[in-house]
């Protein structure tokens, strides 16, 4: 009865040892899932032992109804077995960010052992971790897989240098990074000197926070492993929650002896960026952006995503139809990234030409414009009653707007 239950949700997750062993399943209990485990592990080691010496690995199985997802690391298999209309390439990313999410909790120490012992029972391992995975597939799914970076808030960069002095009067040696952010936004990016912050390693910080609700209560102390910093060892991280409001001040250090001197030096932040506090709250309500705020009134959804910075912009929609997040009604939201996605597929070809790349998809109901340089890239979808040129018009100015605006959408390196 459990196993039939595990198969009737429109999206599972599993996570097993190349052994077979059960590690975590998203419904149901592993236990009872041993045997479609065991199947699944056999079918991979077939594949793999076929292609032996090839630098290749089993991708999917895509049927008429269901797409069946593999993502093979060296010691853990991730599969994912999807009922609803999702690409494979966003379900592939949701499975890299299930491992990232294991490695930031074990670190890689956990695929060195299981090299070493592939019959070890992992599971034990994995307790208490069940609601921040769970959320790191729903992060992730309404993530665009494409875009390698993080989402910062909107704010003016005269108010932004202001936290970057507070920080830079307060910070102690020992900080590796330190942030001003919400479950959904960074807001502020310290990092010391010669480090840098890759945006899965964003998104595991932001997991942290969202997904355990006792750092919100109080004052915390906690080990992370950030594999693009470091795959072998934690960070330290003291989170606080400022009073009356949803601001978190996040620092990290590879010290496990610094609390005491985080803890300093982050109250020294907090007490001064209490006078920020209003300012910053506002930044975080008028966010996702509608697209009104950009002064273009044909442009019904854009993202637009920096080189320079590493970082992205999505915005909302127009106030007549806007509803919070999602920013889109889901089913036209889903619709809207699938087919963001095919335009960015094909705009991968320009980057062998080095040159620009403006192409525009017509559907039946809606334009999706994809324009791609040097410097920048964007997606937009507009009305399809537009004609082509005019709409390329539109969204070449919008990029000139977003390109001069860059400074208040992004954070500072």
């Amino acid at each position: 009865m459990e196993h039939t239950k595990s198969f009737s949700k429109k999206k599972q997750f599993f996570v097993f040892t190349s052994a077979g062993k059960p590690v975590w399943t998203r419904y149901g209990d592993e236990t009872d899932l041993t045997t479609f485990i065991g199947s699944v592990t056999a079918i991979l080691y077939n594949f793999q032992q076929y292609y032996r010496g090839e630098q290749d690995t089993l991708r999917f199985i895509k049927t008429k109804d269901v797409n069946i997802v593999f993502l093979c690391t060296q010691a853990l298999y991730y599969v994912c077995v999807c009922k609803n209309n999702e690409t494979i390439e966003s379900i592939y990313q949701q499975l890299g960010m299930l491992h990232s999410k294991v490695i930031s909790t074990l670190t890689n120490n956990i695929t060195t052992m299981l090299i070493s012992r592939p019959n070890y029972d992992a599971r034990n391992l994995m307790g208490g971790t069940h609601s921040s995975l769970d959320c790191m597939i729903k992060t992730t799914a309404r993530c665009l897989h494409f875009i390698k970076g993080f989402g910062p808030s909107r704010m003016p960069l005269n108010q932004r240098n202001m936290i970057a002095s507070i920080f830079k009067n307060n910070i102690h040696s020992d900080v590796v990074y330190g942030f001003v952010m919400t479950t959904n936004y960074v807001i502020y990016r310290y990092t010391r000197k010669n480090v840098g912050l890759h945006h899965i390693d964003a998104a595991l910080l932001s997991n942290l926070i969202t997904s355990y609700i006792s750092l919100r209560s109080t004052m915390s102390w906690t080990p992370i492993c950030l594999p693009h910093f470091s795959d072998e060892g934690f960070l330290y991280t003291w989170v606080t929650l400022m009073q009356e409001s949803n601001i978190f001040i996040v620092l990290l250090s590879d010290n496990a002896s610094a609390f005491k001197e985080l803890k300093t030096c982050g109250n020294a932040i907090e007490a001064e960026l209490e006078s920020m506090k209003l300012v910053v709250e506002e930044s975080i309500a008028c966010m996702p952006h509608p697209v009104y705020t950009f002064d273009v009134k044909e442009v019904n959804h854009f993202v637009y995503f920096s080189k320079y910075y590493d970082q992205f912009v999505m915005s909302g929609t127009h106030p007549a139809n806007f509803v919070h997040l999602p920013e889109l009604p889901k089913e036209h939201y889903q619709e809207l990234m699938i087919r963001y996605n095919q335009a960015h597929s094909f705009s991968e070809y320009a980057e062998y030409y080095k040159g620009n790349y403006t192409k525009v998809d017509v559907y039946r109901n809606e334009l999706v414009v994809c324009i791609r340089n040097q410097e920048y890239e964007l997606l937009a979808s507009m009305s399809s009653i537009i004609p082509i040129n005019t709409c390329v018009q539109i969204c070449s100015q919008l990029c000139k707007t977003l390109k001069q605006e860059e400074p208040n959408l992004f954070i500072p390196k």
